[in-house]
């Protein structure tokens, strides 16, 4: 069989399940797609290690072929997972600062507790509710100097090292607060 077919009978599956869900007025929904894009990274996944060693490793293939197309194929739905799960994992965060009693009554509220997606790896996206990197994570001392013990060679998309970004906040003071008694030697 054509090495393309196995290449392209995953997303003409998943193209084909889609077009009858809209046909039938069903849009999928992010989560849907979510799932699908789950199942086909899965079997990207499966396909370039099973099918890419075997070819090569009994040497129908020369080393470089259509097999690596299983790879980009996979790279790109590893892109389109990830569009779709940030939505998630902030959805997450919000509803835990929303369970600790974090209400956002009007922009910059006080808050009891503040969690927010900075970086995931070198990824800019720009949607509404959700920007990587953060925006304002490069003035803001609070979110530097931890940023910088844990990764001190971070890196903001868009913007350089973030150790350079420091003397932007030198003005703004900080302090480190000790944890509870309770919970310090847990």
């Amino acid at each position: 069989m054509n090495k393309l077919v196995w290449v392209f009978l995953p997303l003409l599956a998943a193209a084909l399940l889609a077009g009858a869900l809209a046909l039938r007025g069903r849009l999928p929904t992010r989560a849907r797609l979510n799932a699908i894009s789950s199942l086909l990274l899965l079997v990207y996944l499966l396909a370039t290690a099973g099918l890419g060693i075997f070819w090569v490793a009994n040497q129908h293939l020369p080393v470089f072929d259509w097999h690596y197309l299983f790879g980009y194929a996979t790279v790109l739905l590893l892109v389109l997972h990830l569009v779709f799960n940030l939505r998630a994992l902030l959805a997450a965060l919000l509803e835990i600062e929303h369970r600790h009693g974090r209400a956002r009554s009007f922009r910059n509220a006080p808050r009891t507790l503040d969690l927010d997606l900075l970086l995931y790896g070198d990824a800019r996206f720009h949607e509404d509710g959700l920007a990587l990197p953060h925006p304002r994570m490069h003035a803001r001392a609070f979110v530097l100097v931890p940023l910088l013990e844990i990764a001190p060679e971070a890196t903001i998309p868009g913007r350089g090292r973030a150790a350079d970004w420091l003397a932007v906040c030198q003005d703004q003071s900080l302090a480190r607060l000790q944890p509870p008694a309770a919970t310090a030697n847990a």
